[in-house]
């Protein structure tokens, strides 16, 4: 049964407004923290201001990666003419 598709379901359903938020700020957070921690270093050939920009830029997208449903399919509208 390798070529039957199983119905996808998300085991988390919908996230509501606050908690995609939260995944978002916290993402970009957690990589704002990592660029400015590497820009830091003294072997990396950047400071922690372009370590800065370059983790939230990271954050950013990794942020888009976790709320992004890739799976997600047009819903039909409903059209009602008036005559």
């Amino acid at each position: 049964m390798l070529g039957s598709r199983i119905s996808e379901v998300h085991m988390l359903g919908r996230l509501p407004r606050l908690h995609l938020g939260a995944l978002f700020f916290v993402s970009v957070a957690l990589f704002l923290g990592a660029g400015t921690w590497l820009g830091s270093l003294g072997g990396v050939p950047f400071t922690w201001s372009t370590g800065a920009v370059l983790g939230t830029l990271a954050g950013i997208a990794a942020a888009w990666a976790l709320v992004h449903d890739f799976h997600a399919q047009a819903r039909p509208a409903r059209v009602v003419r008036r005559t």
